[in-house]
């Protein structure tokens, strides 16, 4: 990302920020209080308890609670801003991602089985996220998928497994059950046996973490 798209992404960041905090600064400045019945009164003066009896609503620890949670919300939407914007400035990947998004396509091992891209972001954490689709006779055969200068991991959900075959092969995953898969694909070769009777349906996250060169590409590898 240039320093001109990351300058853009940072100045729509704060805008959005600064909308959203006045917004909820003007909320919380206002004197809001609850008389003795429970009925919601607005005042513009102190709410102070007197005849009428009226108690705050927000007492000052709850006011800190508040401004804790705003300040919270503030960098939530900055980062959100600054990350959809970083998606749309970068012209030729959100072209790219138009063009590849829930469509099947025929995944890199030319093993037989499909792959649609549901999701993928370049920032902060670069992932990716696939529905991948082995109908019968696929299969995958053994390999690694190193992203250049991070470390790569994915989590593989089966969402639908075949009567027979389709065995998720990785001698030393991070965490496995019948199911859930994870481990690192860059350290760990894997592969997946031959699917029969019937189709098997795996939802595939990854993202890369960790930097070994500061000059190492973000870029994560294609299913």
């Amino acid at each position: 990302m240039t320093f001109r798209a990351r300058a853009a992404a940072f100045v729509l960041a704060a805008v959005v920020a600064t909308l959203f905090a006045a917004r909820l600064a003007s909320y919380l400045e206002q004197d809001t209080c609850l008389d003795a019945g429970g009925t919601y009164v607005s005042s513009t003066g102190a709410c102070e308890i007197d005849a009428v009896g009226y108690v705050p609503l927000f007492t000052r620890p709850h006011r800190v609670a508040l401004w804790a949670g705003f300040l919270a919300a503030v960098f939530a939407v900055g980062m959100i801003a600054h990350a959809i914007v970083a998606i749309v400035l970068r012209s030729p990947s959100l072209r790219g991602y138009i063009g590849a998004a829930f469509r099947w396509q025929s995944g890199r091992q030319g093993s037989g089985y499909d792959k649609m891209l549901l999701l993928t972001l370049p920032w902060p954490i670069p992932f990716d996220s696939y529905l991948i689709r082995y109908p019968e006779g696929s299969s995958v055969p053994p390999h690694t998928d190193p992203v250049q200068g991070r470390r790569h991991y994915r989590i593989n959900v089966i969402l639908k497994a075949p009567k027979r075959g389709g065995d998720f092969v990785c001698a030393k995953p991070i965490y496995a059950t019948r199911r859930i898969k994870f481990f690192r694909p860059d350290r760990c070769e894997h592969s997946v046996t031959t699917v029969e009777g019937g189709s098997r349906y795996v939802l595939s996250i990854g993202w890369a973490w960790g930097r070994d060169r500061a000059d190492a590409p973000d870029a994560m590898p294609r299913r």
